[in-house]
């Protein structure tokens, strides 16, 4: 009770002495008044200077108008408050402003020994930054057309010793705040929205070893978030936290590389998440970054030549990460790339789409490349003594930087190929595309694990797998291709040739490698087995199966490049096809397939330049079979047409090499249509530089009756029957052919008579008699040689000229094939030479007749024509000497009396005639006449005139003997009696075999004999 009225005294009294007239004498009246002016200040003063400055300064340095609506100051809270600024500029257009900036001063201070506020808060804050085609800012701008002289800043070397101002915020809180960028920089005007921002810093401290908690989250848009937490602390400087950004809009963001990159990003969503620690500690910066994950999703680039894409992605993400700066490692878990859709597409020009941008943007580096060259040197020159420290504490640091990535990989994937340049577009997929490529990382020598698995269009799943080495090179790898449809070539396959590849599947299983040389060489090798199965095209052309075959199997196979080297075990095919026909117009099939464009014409028509002779590459094969196959023939320009085919074809060529002394051997059968047959066995060495050839091929039983088309065309006649057989013994050693070729023809007859232009005007049927044997086969030897280095010879063309050659020999001189037949004489065969008026045979024309007949009875569709022939005058002479020889023996007169020749002479003349032939005896002009003509000896003329006379009147008496025809006739008729006596009743000929013509007497004898000349026809 008693304090209480002391106290409420004092109090009394002291107001009391504030209104005294000495009150300035009292300690309240000062009190009070220094509380008032504080106040004034606080409430009144501070408020108006603050807006007052504020407004100024703004003016001042940027030129803008700056309005505050409330600025509220405590003096005695420490709270500050403002509210409702705005800074707009010279267009009115508000740059920066807030709803309310708050802020807390605490007396905790003076116990904290550090500038303490409790709370820092700034609602709806607003920022509006413009970024001019220069890539200077609004802001730039405006402080540089305000500002007149800039202030000398001399720099100073970091000292992170000296002392940081004790600072304690309890709490930093930023709210709906909103940042809007606009940049005019890129062709079209870019402007970012963040918005809205809010920010939370807890327990803010620059004590050192103090953490402050923070949290700041960003809207940067529909979706895209920045949620940003963590402790912070300014002694040391230090920071650890967690990111998250989500749903970043990436290709906002595209416009400013869009110049240095012709695509455009249509869509792409980002994300980041991460830990990380970093702190600033003796000038050296640490840096951790832990569990950081990197996605981006729906990733779409177009470019104007595609503007519906050509590159999607469905994800990648990256990740987790680790990088630490000190220990200058990154490490990244994974890369993955998850449905990328890459879709290829190459014009009717042949361009690729996607790579032409790039054309054009190398076109533009060029024409700005002199300018930038000068412009990086200059700045070279200016940079190096300001970063002369910079280089050589990078210097100092020679820690190496070391990176990996476990594991990178392409998953669920797909590249579609469009190809526009061949008349019919090509479509390829490569779906379901997964590779995984493991343990990259800085070290360039490091074995890296890999595997490719895909399908090609429809077919099954394709692997490979391996290793590589960057450097030096080296990629081993395990390929296996299954089922690949072979008709996705078909479009290429139209452009070169008119064939329809209709089916065919490849299937690969291999090693395949590739190897860098010391020298930089890229070697390569491979090793495995091809199958190509199910395979068949056709002619589209003739609409026909050309090539085909059910199994085609290749291996094992070897390739080495390095130097090339080919070996190959087994190439099997089974049920193999081939066609071959003529058209209508007498070209071949295959002539027809190719395509030729202009192009390849000109190349055709350029002339061929002979390089210098290549070695021969080594190549081995073990063995190529053949199992079941067959081969078509036809031959449409035939009337009829002509086919036929050689079926069920098996057999093998063994030991197939480039070198010089290996053979391989060949044996190969048949069957030609139903009951022929063929045979190939031999040996060859076709890829050795010297070629060698020793084949035996036979042909048996080949029904001719189907190759009439043929014989009427050429020959002229219809083959009725026949089987042919064909022996061909090929041999090539050092580019020399030596070959036989000999044909048999069983039975063979021809038929009907065919009109044809093209037939030979030769005696055909005559030929084939000649050859035809009693058991009507014809066997026929065809022996050819020749230098294959002769670009005149050719085998198919000497071949048939020794044929025909052989055939028009027969046709025209047939004793001279019929000779060749039995080794004979032609001129002892082909008549018999008797002597002036005699019938008679010698031994030696018996012999020859023996031998002609033997060839008449061998080959029975031969007939020979004999013909006699008589010297009329010759032999008319010999007849009449034999015929007065008898005379005078009958007479009893002898031939050496004169006296008596002369009584004869002038009995079948006369008298007169006898003087004149003895004046003419001894006339010598007539004996220089006779002997100038060779009428009389030399005997005669050197004679007495006795014995000329004597020989002249018995040459007379002669020529005065009658003689008619029917005596030339009948020593016609003994002498063709006589040979058919001597070749049918001697040596059997049959008669139906030897007919005689009519004789002639108009023969003329050389050295006293007279040829009877034979002929030979067929029946």
């Amino acid at each position: 009770m008693n304090i209480s009225c002391k106290i409420k005294g004092f109090i009394v009294q002291h107001i009391k002495n504030l209104f005294s007239r000495h009150c300035y004498r009292h300690i309240p009246f000062w009190l009070l008044l220094l509380i008032s002016l504080y106040s004034a200040v606080g409430f009144l003063l501070a408020p108006y200077l603050i807006k007052k400055t504020l407004v100024e300064q703004v003016e001042a340095n940027l030129g803008w108008q700056a309005n505050v609506e409330k600025v509220q100051v405590n003096p005695y809270t420490f709270t500050l408050n403002i509210e409702q600024l705005s800074i707009v500029d010279e267009n009115k257009n508000e740059v920066i402003g807030f709803s309310r900036l708050y802020t807390d001063f605490t007396l905790r201070s003076a116990f904290e020994f550090a500038f303490t506020f409790e709370k820092i808060e700034l609602v709806d804050p607003r920022f509006e930054l413009t970024i001019n085609k220069d890539g200077s800012t609004n802001i730039q701008q405006a402080l540089a057309a305000h500002v007149t002289t800039a202030p000398e800043i001399k720099p100073e070397e970091d000292n992170l010793d000296s002392a940081i101002v004790p600072l304690l915020i309890d709490n930093i809180i930023v709210e709906n705040g909103g940042i809007s960028v606009t940049n005019h920089q890129p062709a079209t005007a870019i402007v970012h929205e963040v918005k809205p921002i809010t920010f939370n810093l807890q327990n803010f401290s620059t004590r050192p070893d103090e953490d402050g908690e923070y949290k700041l989250d960003i809207a940067l848009g529909t979706g895209q978030t920045l949620h940003w937490k963590g402790l912070i602390s300014l002694n040391p400087v230090r920071s650890s936290g967690s990111l998250n950004v989500s749903g970043i809009k990436v290709h906002k963001f595209w416009p400013y590389i869009e110049s240095s990159v012709p695509y455009h990003l249509a869509h792409g969503l980002a994300s980041v998440t991460g830990k990380y620690e970093m702190s600033l500690l003796d000038k050296q910066l640490a840096l951790k970054v832990e569990e950081a994950v990197l996605d981006v999703e729906k990733i779409k680039f177009t470019s104007e030549s595609l503007p519906d894409g050509f590159i999607d992605i469905q994800h990648i993400n990256i990740g987790p990460s680790h990088f630490d700066l000190q220990a200058k490692t990154l490490s990244i878990k994974q890369l993955l790339v998850d449905q990328l859709t890459l879709n290829v597409l190459r014009d009717k020009q042949g361009q690729l789409t996607m790579l032409s941008p790039l054309k054009e943007l190398d076109k533009s580096k060029e024409a700005t490349s002199s300018q930038a060259k000068a412009s990086d040197t200059d700045k070279l020159i200016a940079s190096t003594p300001i970063n002369a420290k910079k280089v050589t504490a990078e210097k100092s640091n020679n820690v190496p930087f070391t990176w990996s990535i476990d594991k990178v990989a392409l998953t669920n994937s797909q590249v579609n190929w469009l190809d526009k340049q061949p008349k019919q577009a090509s479509t390829i997929s490569i779906k379901k595309l997964n590779v995984e490529l493991h343990k990259l990382n800085q070290d360039l020598a490091t074995t890296l694990p890999f595997s490719i698995d895909y399908l090609i269009n429809e077919s099954k799943k394709n692997q490979v797998k391996g290793d590589l080495v960057i450097k030096p090179f080296t990629f081993n790898s395990h390929l296996i291709l299954d089922d690949v449809d072979l008709t996705m070539a078909q479009p290429y396959i139209s452009e070169l040739a008119k064939v329809k590849l209709e089916k065919g599947l490849l299937s690969v299983n291999a090693d395949f490698k590739l190897k860098e040389q010391k020298n930089g060489e890229i070697t390569s090798e491979f090793a495995g087995g091809i199958n190509i199965n199910n395979f068949n095209t056709r002619d589209t052309v003739l609409n026909k199966r050309l090539v085909g075959w059910q199994d085609l199997s290749i291996k094992p196979l070897k390739i080495n490049t390095s130097p090339l080297a080919i070996d190959i075990d087994k190439i099997a095919f089974s049920k193999a096809y081939f066609r071959v026909v003529v058209g209508e117009d007498r070209s071949l099939n295959l002539s027809k397939l190719s395509v030729q464009d202009k192009q390849s014409k000109e190349k055709k028509s350029a002339p061929k330049q002979h390089d210098k002779k290549e070695p021969v590459v080594p190549i081995r094969i073990g063995e190529v079979s053949l199992k079941e196959s067959s081969a078509f023939f036809a031959d449409l320009s035939l009337r009829p047409q002509f086919s036929t085919g050689v079926e069920h074809i098996n057999g093998k060529v063994s030991g197939l090499s480039s070198k010089q002394t290996q053979r391989a051997n060949i044996d190969i059968k048949g069957k030609v249509e139903d009951d022929g047959s063929m045979l190939i066995k031999g040996q060859v060495n076709p890829f050795s530089g010297n070629l060698y050839t020793d084949v035996n091929v036979k042909f048996n039983k080949i029904d001719l009756t189907t190759w009439s088309p043929y014989s009427g065309r050429f020959m002229g006649y219809q083959i009725d029957k026949g089987k042919l057989s064909l022996g061909l013994d090929y041999k090539i050693d050092k580019h020399t052919l030596k070959a036989d070729n000999r044909v048999i023809l069983d039975q063979f007859e021809l038929g009907h008579t065919v009109k044809s232009k093209e037939a030979v005007n030769l005696p055909i049927k005559l030929a084939l008699a000649l050859f035809k044997d009693k058991d009507g086969v014809i066997d026929i030897d065809l022996p050819i040689s020749g230098n294959l280095d002769d670009p005149d010879f050719k085998i198919s063309g000497v071949l048939m000229k020794t044929f025909s050659n052989l055939i028009t020999k027969a046709a025209i001189s047939p004793f001279s094939a019929v000779a060749g037949l039995v080794d004979g004489d032609v001129g002892k065969l082909n008549s018999v030479a008797f002597s002036l008026g005699n019938s008679e045979l010698d031994d030696l024309q018996k012999e020859n007749l023996k031998t002609l007949a033997d060839i008449l009875k061998e080959r029975p569709n031969l007939v020979l024509e004999v013909r006699a022939i008589v010297d009329q005058e010759a032999e008319g002479y010999v007849l009449k000497e034999q015929q007065l020889k008898q005379f005078l023996t009958e007479s009893d007169i002898d031939i050496q009396d004169v006296d008596e020749l002369e009584n004869l002479y002038i009995q079948r003349k006369s008298s007169q005639a006898l003087e004149n032939l003895q004046q003419e005896s001894n006339n010598s002009v007539v004996i220089e006449q006779q002997k100038s003509e060779d009428k009389w000896s030399e005997e005669k003329v050197e004679a007495t005139e006795e014995e000329r006379y004597q020989e002249v009147l018995y040459h007379a008496v002669v020529d005065s003997e009658s003689l008619s025809s029917i005596e030339l006739s009948t020593l016609a008729k003994q002498r063709i009696r006589v040979i058919k006596r001597e070749l049918i009743n001697t040596n059997k000929v049959p008669n139906a075999q030897v007919f005689v013509l009519n004789p002639l007497l108009t023969g003329k004898a050389e050295q006293e004999k007279v040829q009877s000349k034979f002929t030979l026809n067929s029946k």
